[in-house]
């Protein structure tokens, strides 16, 4: 998709120039926008088509060798925008993390790695992880997420978002902790925490 299809889909489930703050909240949450986008989440966690996308995914990616410690932390209950798959890797006290994030609204995607050190005994995080595109280059991950990629295409015919369309700003938007001239395609698709843009 284009940068005006992105933005025509966005605001279809994003009220414009409404602010989701206490005097307003009764107004947004009261649009057709946000009842589209409450419509939506709720239907990818009941509906049997997706729930057997969701099923199929999971069996799928647990086909590579390396993708065996697959974590769902997905929360749709709290208006995420999407499926969070991960899968951790530890070297050198360093916390490897493979992020796919699969949107419910759309057939969209991103996919990334995060990195944070680690201490092992006792096992705690020693920084807040951040996304890192060297990792992502080296040839032992690229071929995971090439997998992945591959997966995503082939088998369920998703897009995965690009990096310049995530930071598009739809400055007349806001959403839950997002204030207007912050939210852009990524929350509007994903999640509110972005660690893909960086």
């Amino acid at each position: 998709m284009n940068q005006e299809q992105l933005l025509n889909l966005a605001y279809q489930y994003y009220p414009k120039n409404i602010t989701f703050r206490d005097r307003e909240i009764n107004n947004y949450l009261n649009t057709d926008e946000y009842k589209r986008l409450s419509q939506k989440i709720k239907e990818f966690t009941f509906q049997k088509k997706y729930i057997d996308f969701h099923q199929s995914l999971i069996e799928k990616l647990s086909n590579h060798e390396k993708l065996n410690n697959l974590r769902e932390t997905s929360l749709l209950g709290w208006e995420d925008r999407c499926l969070i798959f991960e899968f951790d890797f530890i070297e050198n006290e360093v916390l490897i993390k493979i992020n796919l994030q699969v949107s419910v609204i759309t057939e969209l995607y991103v996919l990334f790695i995060t990195t944070n050190k680690i201490s092992i005994h006792p096992y705690k995080w020693l920084s807040l992880p951040q996304r890192d595109k060297s990792i992502e280059q080296q040839q032992k991950y690229a071929s995971i997420l090439e997998f992945i990629n591959q997966t995503m295409k082939d088998d369920f015919g998703y897009t995965a978002l690009k990096e310049e369309q995530a930071h598009i700003i739809l400055e007349d938007v806001c959403f839950q902790d997002i204030a207007m001239g912050q939210f852009n395609l990524y929350h509007a698709f994903f999640l509110n925490d972005n660690k893909f843009v960086s």
